[in-house]
């Protein structure tokens, strides 16, 4: 009877053993497949939840774009830089080659500091060759 007894309680310990943060995420894309084959309706909730993430993140680069056009090309809040009448002639030459500038500078230094494509060059690729037996 102890011996049932200490099993039940070991499968406990495992049980509420926690994992960590970077375990549970690596671990996520195995419970979202086994979700998906287990009821198509979990597929909607996937696809609504991606779109809804896409739309968010849309919505960013649209701000962070009319902001930029708000600080470098001084337009009102309220216009979009392709329907503004006019723009000052020194901005509009200036502003393109200079942003050109600053984003090959910015990855340049990325590439020499060594940072530049670290995620995609720490996963192992799968050929056409390993997956066919």
């Amino acid at each position: 009877m102890s011996d049932g007894g200490a099993t039940r309680s070991g499968k406990r310990e495992r049980f509420r053993r926690r994992r960590s943060p970077l375990a549970a995420v690596l671990h996520t894309p195995q419970v979202l497949r086994a979700l998906v084959r287990a009821d198509e309706i979990w597929l909607v909730v996937l696809a609504a939840f991606v779109g809804a993430c896409t739309g968010v993140i849309v919505h960013l680069m649209t701000a962070a774009a009319q902001f930029l056009h708000l600080l470098l090309f001084g337009i009102d809040i309220d216009q979009h830089l392709s329907a503004t009448a006019q723009v000052a002639p020194l901005r509009a030459l200036l502003v393109p080659p200079l942003g050109g500038l600053a984003f090959g500078l910015s990855h340049w230094v990325s590439r020499a500091s060594g940072h530049a494509g670290q995620l995609i060059r720490s996963k192992p690729t799968l050929s056409t060759a390993d997956a066919c037996p």
